[in-house]
C-alpha cells in the first residue's frame, strides 16, 4: 500500500513533463551566465562601494537567477508543480531568513570560541544570500509558469467552474508577480 502511494507520487512528478529542449536550456544557461558575469562589472555591481545597492546590479542578479531556474523547470507542463514551487519559494524565504537570524545570534554568542564563529558566519551569509537571490527567482518563475500553464489549460477545461478556477489561478499568479516587482522597485527607490 505504501509502496503504491510512493510509486504514484513518483509517476505524478514525472508525468506532465515535455521532452527537454536542449537548445532552449543551453540558451537560458548562457543568458544566466552572461547576466551573472555582468554583476561583477564595477559599474553594474549590485553593491555600491559608497553604500547602498545598485538597481541595475540587482536586476542583473534576478535575471541570472530567473534564467537559471527557468532552464531547470522548462519542461514542466503541470500546474501543480509550479504551485508546489511557488509555496516552496515562499516558505523557503521565511525559513532562510529565520536561519540567517539564528546563525547571526549564535555567532554573536560564540565570539570567543575557536571555530564556531566562522561556521556560523558562513551559515549566516549563505542563508542571507539564498533568501535574497534564490527565493525571489523561484517565486517569479513559479508564479509566471503557473499563470502560463493555467491560461493554456483554460481551452481544454471541460466545465465552466474549472475554466473559472484556472482563470482565477492565472490572474492571482500574475497579481503576485506584479506585486512582488512593485515591492522590489519601491524598496530600491
Amino acid at each position: 500500500m505504501q509502496k503504491d502511494r510512493c510509486n504514484k507520487m513518483k509517476n505524478w512528478w514525472k508525468e506532465g513533463n515535455a521532452k527537454r529542449n536542449w537548445g532552449i536550456t543551453l540558451a537560458l544557461l548562457a543568458v544566466a551566465g552572461l547576466t551573472g558575469l555582468c554583476v561583477f562589472i564595477p559599474a553594474i555591481s549590485w553593491h555600491n562601494h559608497g553604500g547602498g545597492m545598485n538597481i541595475a546590479g540587482i536586476l542583473f542578479s534576478l535575471a541570472a537567477g530567473c534564467s537559471l531556474v527557468t532552464a531547470i523547470v522548462q519542461p514542466w507542463r503541470r500546474l501543480g508543480k509550479y504551485l508546489v514551487l511557488l509555496v516552496g519559494a515562499i516558505l523557503g524565504f521565511f525559513a532562510l531568513v529565520w536561519m540567517h537570524n539564528m546563525a547571526y545570534a549564535l555567532r554573536e554568542m560564540t565570539t570567543n570560541r575557536l571555530l564556531l564563529p566562522g561556521i556560523f558566519d558562513f551559515i549566516d551569509v549563505s542563508t542571507f544570500l539564498l533568501a535574497l537571490f534564490l527565493c525571489p527567482c523561484l517565486f517569479l518563475v513559479a508564479a509566471g509558469g503557473a499563470a502560463l500553464v493555467s491560461f493554456r489549460q483554460i481551452a481544454s477545461a471541460h466545465t465552466r467552474w474549472r475554466k473559472l478556477l484556472l482563470a482565477l489561478t492565472g490572474m492571482a499568479c500574475l497579481a503576485a508577480m506584479g506585486g512582488f516587482i512593485m515591492f522590489v522597485f519601491t524598496q530600491m527607490a
